[in-house]
């Protein structure tokens, strides 16, 4: 089978795409979070440059008040932003949990149940999801790249299935290890 009349090609280099799904399949988890914190450190940043500037028309301070204020708003920001995608992420599901059951019932009690149910399960398992959902982006990526470099839809499946599992094993091994780590430091300190 051919993709050239899905129009496949528009969406850039396959070589760039592939290298990418190869990275975010691997360590998506890791470059999703980083770049979550590096958008919450610009606002904090822009915040703090703003709150800085507001202070400095009533009273002069030191330029390394500016700095300071810098670095707490880009550390702030930044966790702020790890934690609110959580929450955010987490809200999402429960709502498309709480509309699906609303649908499927009508029972807006069993709606609003489920859909807690399903916040919680998405926020405690949050990191969990966000392991799997970059290995599945990453094998899709990859698969892309080799469906449009081969024009053969079955080299796009051969590469972008296994490559999504083992991307989301690795990512699930990792996430495991640092939790069974981090258990094990809380163990020692007590």
């Amino acid at each position: 089978m051919v993709l050239e009349g899905l129009a496949l090609k528009d969406f850039g280099n396959p070589v760039l795409i592939f290298i990418a799904g190869l990275l975010i399949a691997f360590a998506g988890r890791v470059i999703w979070k980083a770049v979550w914190f590096t958008i919450g450190a610009l606002i904090g940043i822009g915040v703090a440059m703003f709150v800085y500037a507001i202070i400095q028309i009533f009273k002069a301070l030191p330029d390394v008040c500016f700095l300071v204020a810098i670095l707490v708003g880009a550390i702030v920001g930044g966790l702020a932003a790890l934690n609110a995608i959580k929450f955010w992420i987490s809200a999402t599901a429960g709502f498309a949990g709480l509309v699906v059951a609303y649908l499927l019932t009508g029972n807006i009690i069993v709606a609003l149940v489920v859909g807690i149910i399903f916040f919680a399960i998405m926020y405690f398992y949050f990191d969990e999801f966000l392991s799997v959902m970059s290995g599945l982006i990453g094998g899709l990526l990859t698969g892309y790249a080799v469906g449009v470099l081969t024009h053969s839809v079955i080299l796009f499946f051969v590469v972008a299935i296994p490559v999504a599992i083992a991307g989301a094993y690795a990512q699930l091994q990792i996430e495991a290890k640092q939790k069974r780590d981090g258990d094990e430091r809380i163990e020692d300190a007590a």
